[in-house]
């Protein structure tokens, strides 16, 4: 439908987006060097995604600033992100879709406070997450007929909040994270009901759980010492089971489990957050793979039977991430690349 292609550069963060849609492609690609280093691009043709339809996998990955990217899917919508990271990880994404508009705006500043907040129209969502010293981020993601606001505010450590509402749907997430990371996330939906909560102690411990109506779900994660999580999903028709496991910083085994659409998520963190994670899917099919190596190398390849997704995310040094995303007819590539401090990517993919 339309291409935007912008680029903000803020001291030691470059960005480069552009979108492109198939009759809504778009290729998102951010560009931030030392610190924060993204190339997203997202690729969609005209299969709609609602966020609590069909399929819905949200990965939460914090590291040692900890950052954090939601992204959100949908089929025949336009999405316009636009990632804006400053000293420590900051970003600024925002996502229009034609339909159904999303406008995500992320802020982190020193540590990654989050609060954030998902608002729909007919299924809407308001997010907010603050964050301030760390890692401060906004995000906002509004929709036409499905309205979504997504704020995200992070401050001293990691504290989170994140609240989603919907009309239909209503979802209500709160993250309430203490010392570094604590995470409380509840998720209400009126029909597909979701309570997600997360609870980080010392360094980021996190549980989520989701909980839905007619697709139920229930996320629980479990952080140990740095950020151990288990996150468990469960629905009626498309059952998600999720667990995360991470040991010394944040190993992470994740598994989604469906009933039409089959997900397995496994995350395997070494000696950071090596993270291992695989999707699959009955109709669409998806396989997330992430490894990390040195501090939070991550592969994420998500792949489906219609809807085909990879997403790929490669960290380095610190937490160097690259996310591709691949669809049937409107191919989704996301791109994150960051290099020196830190970075969490949350993906949320329906069908």
């Amino acid at each position: 439908m339309t291409s935007s292609l912008s680029r903000q550069i803020l001291r030691q963060s470059r960005q480069i987006l552009s979108v492109n849609q198939d009759k809504y492609f778009q290729s998102i690609k951010t560009d931030t060097l030392r610190q924060s280093r993204q190339i997203l691009s997202v690729n969609q043709d005209t299969y709609f995604q609602s966020i609590k339809t069909d399929f819905k996998a949200i990965k939460t990955d914090t590291f040692s600033q900890s950052r954090q990217i939601l992204s959100v899917y949908q089929d025949r919508y336009f999405k316009a992100i636009i990632t804006d990271t400053f000293r420590k990880s900051r970003q600024i994404s925002s996502v229009n879709q034609d339909k159904i508009f999303q406008s995500i705006k992320t802020d982190t500043l020193r540590q990654s406070r989050q609060i954030l907040q998902v608002n729909q129209d007919k299924y809407f969502q308001s997010i907010k997450t603050d964050t301030l010293r760390q890692s401060r981020q906004i995000l906002q993601v509004n929709q036409d007929k499905y309205f979504q606001s997504i704020k995200t505010d992070t401050l001293r450590q990691s504290r989170q909040i994140l609240q989603v509402n919907q009309d239909k749907y209503s979802q209500s997430i709160k993250t309430d994270t203490l010392r570094q990371s604590r995470q409380i996330l509840s998720v209400n939906q009126d029909k597909y009901f979701q309570s997600i909560k997360t609870d980080t102690f010392s360094q980021s411990r996190q549980i989520l759980p989701v909980n839905q109506d007619k697709y139920f779900q229930s996320i629980k994660t479990d952080t140990l010492r740095q950020s151990t999580q288990i996150l468990q999903v469960n629905q009626d028709k498309y059952f998600q089971s999720i667990k995360t496991d991470t040991f010394s910083q944040s190993r992470q085994i994740l598994s989604v489990n469906q009933d039409k659409y089959f997900q397995s998520i496994k995350t395997d963190t070494f000696s950071q957050s090596r993270q291992i994670l695989s999707v699959n899917q009955d109709k669409y099919f998806q396989s997330i793979k992430t490894d990390t190596f040195s501090q939070s190398r991550q592969i994420l390849s998500v792949n489906q039977d219609k809807y085909f997704q990879s997403i790929k995310t490669d960290t380095f040094s610190q937490s160097r991430q690259i996310l591709s995303v691949n669809q049937d007819r409107y191919f989704q590539s996301i791109k994150t690349n960051t290099f020196s401090q830190s970075r969490q990517i949350l993906p949320v993919n329906q069908d």
